[in-house]
């Protein structure tokens, strides 16, 4: 994966975190692409927990690389939430 860094608000204070791009430059975690990780790709998220093979759409919550969705997985991704609910 490469790496990128991007600033979030955490309520009123600028946050620089570090983001896993995937090589077409999604980020990891940002399942619908729109360039933020919201509401709707933590609900992405749930709905893929119990796909085991993980599914291939599911492959962009996979933060530890070990084929399937597990508590690490869920720590990276909700530290990334920083967009709009659905």
């Amino acid at each position: 994966y490469q790496t990128r860094t991007v600033s979030v608000n955490v309520g009123t204070l600028p946050v620089d975190k570090l983001v896993l791009l995937l090589p077409n430059g999604i980020k990891l975690g940002d399942e619908d692409g729109d360039g933020d990780t919201d509401m709707y790709d933590y609900r992405e998220f749930h709905a893929c927990v119990t796909d085991v093979p993980i599914a291939t759409p599911c492959r962009i919550f996979d933060f530890t690389a070990d084929e399937q969705l597990g508590l690490n997985d869920y720590a990276q991704l909700a530290n990334l939430i920083n967009g709009p609910t659905p």
